[in-house]
């Protein structure tokens, strides 16, 4: 289980946050698979302030898929792909280059451990 608190983000810094979420990972041989849903609920200054709606509530669902393989004990690569919908009225009409109601995010990292 996993969950983060926002308090005083937004313009005035009045808004606030919590984001609700499982994570679970499957091991594969020496790699590691893993899936994640979370859920975000904010109040009415958050939700006005990031996307213009006028109500407090849910603001966004996600559901991640990562990727983690380790080629030695030093580094290991990761990918993960995430894709994202922003809930109610969280999605209003933006001009071109706003908000969309679905988003996707891929990422591919290659880290080195010290």
């Amino acid at each position: 289980a996993q969950s983060t608190l926002s308090i005083g983000s937004g313009r005035q810094h009045r808004g606030a946050s919590a984001e609700l979420g499982l994570t679970t990972g499957v091991p594969i041989g020496g790699d590691l698979l893993g899936l994640g849903v979370a859920a975000t609920l904010a109040n009415r200054a958050h939700r006005q302030d990031e996307v213009g709606a006028t109500a407090s509530g849910w603001s966004d669902r996600s559901l991640t898929l990562s990727f983690e393989h380790r080629f030695d004990s030093h580094w290991r690569v990761d990918a993960q792909a995430q894709w994202a919908t922003l809930l109610g009225g969280a999605a209003p009409a933006l001009p071109s280059g706003g908000w969309q109601r679905q988003q996707r995010l891929m990422t591919f990292s290659l880290w080195r451990d010290l």
